[in-house]
């Protein structure tokens, strides 16, 4: 449960089956953009870390996610549950 007056964080992570420059993961690269401005643009959200900081945490090989050059992750900000959830 959330409490009240406090926002919600959101961390997705994945890995892709390929690497990010193959081209059977283009169409999900391609609609990066689009989703992550339709979230910027929804009621409730907050805050999102930046492609470019969010890549630098990835590819860090000493950093939390390893390092791994196929991690796909997402770190946001929501006012509350329902905000993320209608966003979803």
């Amino acid at each position: 449960m959330q409490p009240e007056g406090h926002p919600l964080a959101e961390l997705n992570l994945g890995i892709l089956k390929h690497d990010w420059d193959d081209p059977r993961v283009k169409g999900f690269v391609d609609g990066l953009d689009l989703v992550n401005s339709v979230a910027q643009r929804s009621s409730g959200f907050v805050w999102t870390l930046d492609g470019d900081a969010m890549d630098k945490v990835q590819t860090d090989p000493q950093g939390p996610m390893g390092g791994n050059p196929r991690m796909a992750s997402t770190l946001s900000v929501w006012e509350d549950l329902a905000s993320l959830e209608h966003f979803v």
